[in-house]
């Protein structure tokens, strides 16, 4: 009886690779943005009251939570005018404490820091101007002032 020999495969086996790995990591910016504004961008006030007066609510919105710096200023300095006529008044705002104005002369722009998360949703409060003394012998017609309010992200 013959033998018959198979041959035998020989098994070779390649060597075990190690595991690779990558990451990345994933963010998001979202920038500070502030932004300030008036209901109303124009207000009539009467000459002839002494109290405050209320011109317009503010509203101060802003995501930095370092706060912004608020600017108000007046381009008469703190001052409506007529011609050469001039008649002062102290400018105050109410609302939240950290975002309220107590009675203040702008003959120069007043500035201040407000703190981080104060305003993010929305912060406002009524702007107002007191008159405490009106000159006699006025001429008839407007006297005028333009208050400009201005924040920036701390």
């Amino acid at each position: 009886m013959p033998l018959f020999f198979l041959p035998m495969a020989a098994i070779v086996t390649a060597p075990v690779q190690p595991s690779a790995t990558a990451t990345t990591m994933i963010y998001g910016v979202v920038a500070p943005v502030c932004t300030v504004e008036v209901t109303s961008p124009s207000a009539i006030v009467s000459l002839d009251i002494r109290g405050a007066q209320s011109m317009t609510p503010v509203i101060y919105h802003c995501n930095d939570t370092n706060g912004f710096t608020r600017q108000v200023s007046s381009l008469n300095g703190g001052a409506l005018v007529r011609g050469a006529q001039r008649i002062g008044y102290r400018l105050s705002q109410d609302g939240d404490v950290s975002i309220a104005i107590a009675d203040t002369s702008l003959t120069a722009p007043l500035v201040s820091r407000i703190s981080g998360l104060a305003s993010v949703t929305g912060t406002s409060g009524m702007l107002s101007i007191t008159i405490p003394v009106v000159p006699g012998r006025l001429l008839a017609g407007d006297y005028t002032d333009v208050i400009t309010i201005e924040i920036t992200p701390n």
